[in-house]
Parts: C-alpha cells; structure tokens; sequence
C-alpha cells in the first residue's frame, strides 16, 4: 500500500493500521459470536476448518 502512495504515507500507513485493527476487531467478534452461541470447543473446530480450507485453497495453485 506504501508503494501503492508514495506521496502520501502517512496516509497509507494509518489506512493499513486501520484494516489490521478491524480485522482483528472482527475476528474477535465472531470468534465472541461462536462461542457465545455453541461453544469454546465449536469455536476451535470452526477456527481449523476455516486453516484446513485455506491450506488446502493455496495447495491448488490459488493464493
């Protein structure tokens, strides 16, 4: 993204903080969400399930 903005950095930089943030905020979310409705060990199969695809996406050529 720096690259993407060379005459605006600041800019960038505080753009890429801001989505690692909300990913992170979501992440939490539906992880809350998950354990919340099922549980703490349904929320760790949905967390390897969720690994195990994207493994298995990458491993087909796709990134």
């Amino acid at each position: 993204m720096i690259k993407a903005a060379p005459t605006a950095v600041e800019a960038a930089s505080a753009v890429w903080v801001a989505v690692f943030n909300l990913a992170i905020g979501l992440g939490a979310l539906v992880g809350g969400l998950v354990v919340d409705a099922f549980s703490l060990h349904a929320m760790l199969i949905f967390a390897g399930v969720l690994l195990t695809r994207r493994r298995n996406h990458r491993r087909a050529g796709s990134a």
